[in-house]
């Protein structure tokens, strides 16, 4: 057996141990049931092959097994829907840190050999399919199942902090976390997967700012930071302006998308990804109470220091006005000579014209 699928049905009581037995499976969905219990250790430890384990939308309790983190050839985990306790395992680097080919299932039946998967145009198989949660959006996959990868804890009951193993998942596509009890800060090494297209951390209670390398995620285009206790500016980036509804709840959140105005000067608000100079909307040099304070101070003793001391030294005002005198009849002496001495060049080269026309007019007669 290489895919067991039981989505949708009403089976319940604690998750069968047997399965442990079944060393060859590559998909195990048993979503959308009443299973009971914990999460067996020995998925981990008997289940190298999986590729793909859905045990959402049960009842399944207890924290998430360490020996989970084992199954190296994962791409797909979604434990969300479920009330599972306890700290996401600091392990979950170790997860798809082996990458296989994905190969039809065939088995031999008789004399023949009946092949299980699906078969594109490019005669190339895809194995299996999936009902995956992508970008708040349930969508069934099928030829690009095996591109996909995924991790869902979202909806439990998961305390502690983000581990910042996790931002070693360089090829993770989508990261859920979201409706849990997480606190602590954002990891600031978040920005190190490049690959994440979908990124839900909403309705915790995380705290701190927005680490600045988010913003060089390029292709991230689902983003949910909501209902948080975060604080301090939104960084500036390419795209992060563009989430409009993803800092809603995060009162001490401020700047662009948001109404509330930041200053530059404050974390999280220099320019990011890959941007070398964003000027700030927000106008904050022209209200910044130090630069005003500057400015008057420069006025003042610029201006009335010189002014104040022409008014009271009388022998300092007359040397001034003395020297701008003096000034003034050289600058009109080099005019006049320099206007004298283009006047005489014009006529000379009139008179040498006309001397030409003279000798033309000769010659033609």
């Amino acid at each position: 057996m290489a895919s067991l699928h039981l989505r949708n049905n009403r089976f319940d009581g604690e998750f069968p141990v047997s399965l442990q037995n079944c060393i060859s499976l590559v998909v195990l969905d048993l979503g959308n049931n009443y299973f009971t219990g914990g999460i067996p250790a020995s998925i981990g430890e008997s289940l190298k092959e999986l590729k793909i384990l859905c045990l959402d939308s049960n009842e399944l309790k207890g924290s998430i097994p360490i020996k989970i983190c084992q199954l190296q050839s994962i791409q797909i985990m979604d434990l969300s829907l479920n009330h599972l306790s306890g700290s996401i395992p600091s392990c979950f680097n170790s997860l798809m840190t082996k990458s296989e080919e994905w190969m039809p299932y065939t088995e031999t039946v008789g004399s023949s050999q009946q092949t299980y998967g699906i078969l594109d145009s490019f005669e190339e198989y895809f194995f299996d399919y999936e009902w995956l949660m992508w970008k708040g959006i349930e969508l069934e996959y099928g030829k690009n199942l095996k591109f996909m990868k995924l991790i869902d804890l979202s909806s439990n009951k998961l305390v502690g902090e983000i581990p910042v193993e996790i931002t070693d998942l360089h090829m993770l596509n989508s990261l859920n976390l979201s409706r849990n009890k997480l606190t602590g800060f954002i990891p600031d090494k978040i920005g190190e997967m490049r690959s994440l297209e979908s990124l839900d951390l909403s309705n915790n209670q995380l705290s701190g700012a927005i680490p600045p390398t988010l913003a060089s995620i390029s292709f991230l285009a689902h983003l949910d930071l909501s209902n948080n206790n975060l604080s301090g500016c939104i960084p500036l980036g390419t795209q992060l302006q563009g989430f409009t509804e993803a800092y809603q709840g995060n009162s001490k959140l401020r700047g662009p998308p948001l109404p509330t105005k930041c200053h530059r000067d404050e974390p999280g608000n220099a320019p990011q990804g890959g941007i070398d100079e964003i000027q700030d909307d927000e106008g904050w040099i022209i209200w910044d109470f130090d630069f005003f304070v500057s400015l008057a101070l420069g006025f003042i003793f610029g201006f009335w220091g010189v002014c104040g001391t022409l008014i009271l030294k009388r022998s300092w005002r007359h040397a001034y006005f003395q020297l701008l005198e003096d000034k003034k009849e050289k600058l009109c002496t080099a005019i006049v000579v320099y206007g004298a001495k283009l006047k005489r060049g014009m006529g000379v080269k009139g008179s040498t014209h006309l001397l030409e026309l003279q000798e033309v007019r000769t010659k033609a007669i």
